[in-house]
């Protein structure tokens, strides 16, 4: 927090001579952010997909984040002993899951070189993770069959501050802080099929909400 305040603080404190250098916060404009990470790595600013911006008007723009995860896996084991212990399992998992952050951004000086900015809007989170488990044994005849499913939604509201400089008219450096509130509701189920006629079955739900507050995040904005 007193990193923030200090940057606030100095974007206050920039000259007026500066505050009529040329930048790109025009009506139409486009841009993408990308965040610069401990190892100077760079990735999306605001979500691992993508991050972007569209200015409505000089002093206002609509920014998109978006993050996704697709993972598909499939793992298979045979064992063969001479003894009863002949078996084969297979391992089958779906992992799939995506945020998007859509906020409304405010540039009270969209003149300046270097800009406060602030902003707000809402963010929506979906989850699913599948996994199907069969074990067999064909020379003893047992075999059995376990599924489970895991479902999230998500959905909050972020807010944003932050202090954009413009190191040419179409490159900016970013320093930004922001928070979410969250509400969070989980599904589980879960089944257990075996020979013999057995069958169980399970289902878990969980609702939650939560605060959460970022560390100031660094970047770069490239307009075109």
């Amino acid at each position: 927090m007193n990193r923030l305040v200090s940057i606030i603080l100095c974007a206050l404190m920039i000259p007026v001579a500066v505050q009529s250098a040329e930048n790109s916060l025009k009506a139409g404009s486009w841009s993408f952010q990308f965040e610069a990470n401990r190892d100077l790595e760079l990735t999306a600013f605001q979500g691992s997909t993508i991050s972007c911006k569209k200015h409505t008007s000089d002093g206002a723009a609509w920014r998109l984040g978006l993050s996704t995860d697709i993972e598909f896996r499939e793992d298979e084991n045979s064992r063969n002993r001479i003894d009863t212990t002949i078996g084969q399992t297979n391992n089958d998992m779906d992992d799939y899951s995506f945020v998007l952050h859509i906020q409304r951004v405010f540039y009270p000086r969209p003149d300046a070189k270097i800009n406060f900015y602030w902003g707000f809007g809402p963010d929506f989170g979906y989850g699913r993770y599948k996994r199907k488990y069969t074990s067999e044994n064909p020379l003893s005849g047992w075999w059995n069959k376990q599924t489970g499913v895991s479902t999230t939604y998500s959905f909050g509201m972020s807010g944003i501050l932050g202090v954009e400089w413009f190191v040419w008219s179409n490159i900016s450096f970013l320093a930004e802080y922001g928070s979410t509130l969250m509400y969070t509701h989980a599904k589980y189920t879960s089944e257990l099929t075996a020979n013999g006629g057995y069958f169980q079955a399970d289902e878990r739900k969980t609702t939650s909400f939560g605060f959460d507050g970022d560390e100031v995040r660094f970047g770069i904005s490239v307009y075109f």
